[in-house]
């Protein structure tokens, strides 16, 4: 499904699973109809929105759709989703973020909104030829308190409440309150078997559509945050999906709460991505996070294989050549807008981990601040970890990581590394734009940049070397940063030969690749995906495959890429306008396939044809 300009943050469902609705961020979002069978866009609606459209609800009937807007205003839009009609507008004066939307009744003219902020929950109604807008009235029987969450059942409406009650509201006014959960009520399910609240206890519990309590099932012992944020029913009745704060969806037994599969069915870092390595020897690669873990992936089966949580958050990681450890740097990069775990003794250290089984071989800590880019040198004798300290440290790996020394030159966080081929030469590149070159064995600055002109890089990740420079230039050209890249292909015939594959990410979310050393004019395949920054990219160790990472939307996408079975005899004779004739085939790990809707591009290069396409999975799940 593709289609958004800018980051989705909102999604509705109607109520027979066919239609899908999603809004964007925006100065004029945009809302786009789904068919979910096909994912062929249904119906646009734009220009009645401003800032974003955080709330989406479709009618019981499903023809209608309610959307909520991120202005001041809060401005409430009903619309006939079909013809684009809008049917009522208003403003909600909601003072704070707005959590839950719901039609009370088919009509465009009974809605209730819930939020953080006063008054907390806003009905509307007709009332003669007006539609009136109310706010809830709580009574004596209930607290006036931040709703999360919202429901229809029957002729009244449920809210789940920041105490852990079940507030029943008749009309606007609340009828009845209903301690459900200790702590906070996240989440609602009405379906045509019951009602089911989830909360931040960890317990999903079963209701009857009288609230009538039934079973309770606690998954307090399951994943790493169990707090309850989505619960849904199967049309049997029969199972469970309960989705966590640790981004793992569960499927459970609805007889006896147990797990159905012995494990998540999808599973994600829960704090924002910092870092992606690729195993050099498997078909594996491993990811860091905020959430103090480090987890294992099967690229071809894109499943969890194992996983560790250290005392830290992680900001970087990295594999050793011969793929018998990994390293990770410990911190809280201050590049993320989430908030991570708060300054602790383990902050600035490093661990170097077994790869079989993520046991710690070894552990120091010699930086005050977050290390947050981690990597060996290509004969495995050096690991170079970068700090916010502005400096770089370099360490003997054969010699049981004793410190070599620390690169001082930079004046702001030093973010990139690189190694020479001949792993004598050390390159960084800070926040500050600056670009300085070391000796990797004595951690002395290079001052004499002549020297270094015939010197081969063994990977290209810094964002200010000559290679890198026309996808600098072109990503500034329209306001977005470079923040990652990467290089795959090409030979040893020089510092910056030719023929090999640049790609590249931006603070806009896009994944561009082009010819290595890029230009500014150079052509470019550019695709969206990634909410906020790329903070990661890189090919695995057969260059098969491309994987990018966002920071803040906890998502890695894996691209496919695959070398053209055409004879390498005649690609002497082809000329590159010629690559347009040639029927793509697209790559997706397993099998090969090329759906109309969705986007190829092909390019040429160093006589071979390279396929590359988005395989968009939010890292709730699988790669």
């Amino acid at each position: 499904m593709t289609g958004h300009v800018n980051d989705i943050i909102s999604l509705g469902i109607a109520p027979d699973g066919l239609i899908a609705a999603t809004g964007e961020i925006g100065a004029r979002p945009a809302i786009i109809c789904w068919n979910v069978t096909s994912c062929m866009p249904l119906a646009i609606l734009a220009g009645l929105h401003a800032v974003a459209v955080t709330q989406l609800a479709f009618s019981p009937s499903g023809e209608r759709l309610a959307s909520m807007g991120g202005d001041p205003g809060r401005t409430l839009v009903v619309h006939n989703w079909r013809t684009g009609a809008r049917l009522f507008s208003g403003c909600s004066s909601l003072l704070g973020q707005v959590l839950g939307i719901s039609f009370i009744s088919d009509g465009p003219d009974s809605i209730s909104v819930c939020g953080v902020g006063e008054p907390y929950v806003c009905f509307w109604r007709r009332e003669g030829s007006k539609i009136v807008h109310r706010r809830g009235a709580f009574g004596r029987r209930a607290r006036r308190q931040p709703t999360l969450c919202l429901a229809q059942c029957g002729d009244v409406t449920l809210s789940g409440q920041a105490s852990g009650h079940l507030y029943v509201w008749h009309g606007r006014n609340c009828v009845q309150a209903i301690h459900a959960h200790r702590g906070s009520l996240n989440a609602l399910y009405v379906g045509s078997r019951g009602v089911l609240t989830g909360g931040k206890d960890g317990r999903v519990r079963q209701w009857s559509h009288k609230l009538d309590p039934g079973a309770n099932f606690d998954l307090t012992e399951i994943g790493l945050n169990p707090t309850v944020r989505s619960v849904c029913l199967s049309s049997d009745g029969a199972k469970l999906l309960v989705g966590t704060g640790g981004n793992e969806i569960y499927e459970l037994s609805a007889a006896d709460g147990s797990d159905a599969l012995g494990g998540p069915v999808t599973s994600s870092h829960f704090v924002s991505i910092s870092g992606v390595a690729c195993h050099p020897l498997k078909l594996e690669f491993a990811t860091s996070g905020g959430d103090c873990t480090v987890r294992a992936w099967d690229i071809i089966t894109r499943n969890l294989v194992r996983m560790v949580k250290l005392e830290a958050p992680i900001s970087c990681v990295t594999y050793h050549p011969n793929g018998e450890v990994l390293a990770v740097g410990l911190g809280c990069s201050n590049t993320t807008s989430e908030p991570c775990t708060p300054l602790n003794r383990n902050t600035g250290g490093f661990c170097v981990l077994n790869d079989t089984d993520f046991t710690i071989a070894f552990a120091a800590r010699d930086s005050t601040l977050a290390l947050v880019a981690c990597r060996f040198s290509p004969d495995g004798e050096i690991l170079a970890l970068a700090s916010e300290d502005c400096s770089t440290y370099l360490y003997a790996a054969a010699e049981e990581y004793e410190l070599i020394g620390q690169c001082r030159r930079h004046a702001a966080p030093v973010r990139h590394i690189d190694f020479s081929k001949d792993a004598r030469w050390l390159r960084s590149c800070c926040d500050g734009g600056q670009l300085h070159f070391f000796n990797a064995n004595s951690a002395q600055y290079q001052s004499n940049l002549s020297a270094l002109k015939d010197i081969r890089w063994a990977t290209e990740t810094c964002l200010f070397g000559f290679g890198v420079a026309g996808s600098y230039v072109a990503a500034k050209r329209d306001g977005a940063l470079l923040t990652a890249c990467s290089r795959a292909g090409g030979g040893d015939e020089g510092p910056e030969s030719g023929g090999g594959l640049l790609a590249t990410g931006d603070s806009y979310g896009r994944v561009r690749l082009t010819r290595f050393p890029s230009r500014e004019d150079a052509a470019q395949l550019e695709w969206r995906g990634h909410a906020g920054a790329v903070v990661s990219v890189t090919f695995n160790a057969d260059e098969t495959h491309l994987f990018t990472a966002g920071c803040d939307d906890k998502c890695v996408m894996q691209w496919g890429v695959l070398e053209d079975a055409r004879d390498s005899e005649n690609a002497d004779d082809q000329d590159e306008d010629e690559a347009a004739d040639y029927a793509p085939e697209l790559r997706d790990g397993e099998d090969f396939s090329c759906p109309l809707d969705r986007e190829i591009a092909v390019d040429v290069v160093n006589e071979r044809v390279f396929v590359a396409e988005l395989k968009v999975r939010s890292y709730l799940s699988y790669l």
